[in-house]
């Protein structure tokens, strides 16, 4: 059996699986998945369904910060005008999920 002291704890998941299907709500956009990871937290804290997606664009990955998924478009657009002012941010995304 091995030794309890020495069996090492799972990491912790900052960011969960994408879902499948749906809309989602992109919050930002970041150059290193470090600062993707810490959006997702602070949106969790929150109380948000946050997770991280990477994009590759001309060669270079970005990773995106969304919440959601919505399992319709008009719920989508209703919670990015929630999130627009509870978040003081303009310009949020409404994106098919992933």
């Amino acid at each position: 059996l091995p030794d309890e002291d020495n069996v090492p704890e799972p990491p912790e998941e900052i960011s969960p699986a994408p879902p499948a299907s749906g809309w989602s709500v992109q919050i930002s956009s970041h150059n290193t998945a470090n600062d993707a990871d810490l959006q997702v937290a602070r949106l969790k804290e929150q109380d948000f369904t946050a997770y991280r997606v990477e994009a590759l664009i001309n060669g270079i990955t970005w990773y995106r910060v969304r919440v959601g998924a919505y399992t319709k478009r008009d719920k989508a657009e209703k919670a990015k005008k929630e999130m627009e002012e509870l978040l003081d941010i303009s310009g949020l995304l409404l994106v098919e999920a992933p």
